[in-house]
């Protein structure tokens, strides 16, 4: 019988991501001799790219399906993924929100100005900040991204435009959660 694998897709900081993979012992990241955390099957690339003016690293790590692996301070854990809101732990926060919800929350962060979360509820606009981080997507990606921002009329929490957004403002997984149970009382 063969073993099934799920691929956990990571991102966060450069400092936060380097001290997340020397724990897990990866070759590149942990010193010399450094036990390998069993959980990890295998390691995938590792890239680095700006994000709304900051530099962002992304990772691939495969487990043997069913195996939790947690995301350690400072990284999201893309959805999809195993984590804590998959099992449970988050059961208040909001699973969806209206745009409406969405936007006025952005605003209320400062993550978007009251002009652009206007225009964006009007006309489907995309604010600046958001269109930084399409910008930085790989070819083929920003075009799909922008066209689920101007299409969307709910939000949902596991949408990965949110790890997106949340990872170009620096926002953990926690963070993104805490917003969302703040915006869904808006």
């Amino acid at each position: 019988m063969s073993t099934l694998y799920a691929d956990l897709r990571w991102t966060g900081s450069v400092a936060a991501m380097a001290a997340a993979l020397a724990a897990l012992g990866h070759p590149e990241y942990a010193d010399e001799g450094a036990p390998h955390d069993p959980r990890v099957a295998a390691f995938g690339p590792v890239e680095t790219r700006k994000v709304a003016g900051r530099a962002l690293s992304f990772a691939l790590i495969r487990v043997a399906e069913g195996t939790e692996l947690p995301a350690p301070a400072g990284i999201f854990l893309e959805p999809g993924s195993v984590s804590e809101a998959v099992t449970g732990v988050f059961a208040d926060i909001p699973r969806t929100l209206t745009i409406r919800q969405f936007l006025l929350g952005m605003a209320a962060d400062g993550i978007i100005t009251e002009a652009e979360a206007l225009a964006a509820a009007s006309t489907g606009a995309v604010p600046g900040f958001v269109q930084e981080v399409f910008s930085a997507l790989p070819a083929g990606a920003s075009f799909p991204a922008e066209l689920t921002w101007r299409a969307m009329i709910e939000v949902d929490r596991d949408n990965p435009l949110l790890t997106l957004l949340g990872a170009g403002r620096g926002m953990t997984e926690a963070d993104m959660d805490q917003a969302f149970m703040r915006w869904g009382a808006l």
